[in-house]
């Protein structure tokens, strides 16, 4: 049994079209576009779907999202970013109750959500099984343009392959050091980098990666700026291995705040919590999310 993601666009004249992944990726990651979408805001369901022997068997769970399309019929919205973005105050002592955050949250949700049906649910489910279905219903996949990828070489694949673990090691340093260590580490990569004999751009990254560690690490030391609460939600699989199929976040200001967030996510998602489906909640800086929230917490989800 697989757990699997499958978005599906819904046209204004009623058709609906499967969004495969790579169009997915290539519209987040690449230069990619749908023209025939250029300049309009059209509606996608995200349908979490059981799968046994490679067919779909259950519908697990479906959020209706909304894309934006620029002129050229890029996408503008990041979807790496968080998916039910509300911003939170700081709240004040006594019995003083703050409405903002509520009243935002709503806003938000009326401007990026909308309602996936039963009736629309009806139509995705003899999508997924057509052969299940009465009137042998048959579904059309988007095709957008891209310019060209230079190709990756083998070569250049083995690089890649030796030069990652490499930078993932220069992480891992960077974080146990202290403030102090990687302000002096900082200082000095910049002078190399500057060097008229020896100029070279990696130490001004490296550099930069020892800033934002130290900042990240005055962020948790303080709970000052921006923070992030962030409820993951994970399906258990036959294998017993979680794999993401929702994340809901809100945006805080101060670790404090983020914290109280938390709880109250925990409790508005109470009842998605079952035998297969756990519930986590993390608190990020701006600093740590989405980059590290997003993408390497989210790489778990898959795909079709």
């Amino acid at each position: 049994m697989a757990i699997t993601i499958r978005r599906y666009l819904f046209e204004e004249n009623g058709d609906i079209k499967f969004v495969p992944r790579r169009t997915t990726d290539a519209l987040v990651h690449e230069d990619h576009a749908l023209p025939q979408y250029a300049n309009t805001r059209q509606r996608i369901a995200e349908i979490v779907v059981e799968n046994e022997s490679g067919r779909a068997v259950q519908i697990l769970d479906a959020v209706g999202r909304y894309w934006s399309f620029s002129e050229r019929g890029q996408l503008q919205e990041d979807l790496h970013r968080p998916w039910a973005l509300n911003f939170s105050e700081e709240k004040p002592h006594g019995k003083v109750v703050d409405l903002q955050p509520a009243i935002k949250r709503r806003e938000w949700e009326r401007e990026h959500r909308w309602d996936v049906m039963a009736e629309d649910l009806d139509r995705i489910a003899g999508l997924l099984r057509p052969d299940l279905a009465d009137d042998g219903v048959y579904v059309k996949s988007i095709a957008g343009a891209a310019p060209k990828k230079p190709p990756l070489t083998s070569e250049a694949r083995s690089a890649l392959r030796d030069i990652r673990p490499l930078l993932f090691d220069i992480e891992q340093k960077l974080a146990r050091l202290s403030e102090p260590a990687l302000k002096g580490l900082a200082f000095e990569a910049r002078q190399v980098s500057r060097d008229i004999f020896d100029p070279s751009c990696l130490y001004a990254g490296l550099a930069a990666e020892a800033d934002r560690q130290r900042e990240i690490k005055a962020r948790h030391r303080t709970g000052k700026g921006v923070w992030y609460a962030v409820l993951h939600v994970f399906v258990e699989d036959d294998a017993r291995s979680g794999r993401e199929v929702d994340t809901v976040v809100e945006a805080c200001k101060g670790q404090k705040a983020a914290a109280e967030a938390g709880q109250r996510l925990l409790a508005a998602n109470a009842y998605r919590f079952s035998e297969r489906t756990s519930l986590q909640v993390r608190l990020y800086s701006d600093l740590e999310w989405p980059s590290e929230g997003a993408e390497a917490l989210g790489s778990s989800l898959e795909y079709t």
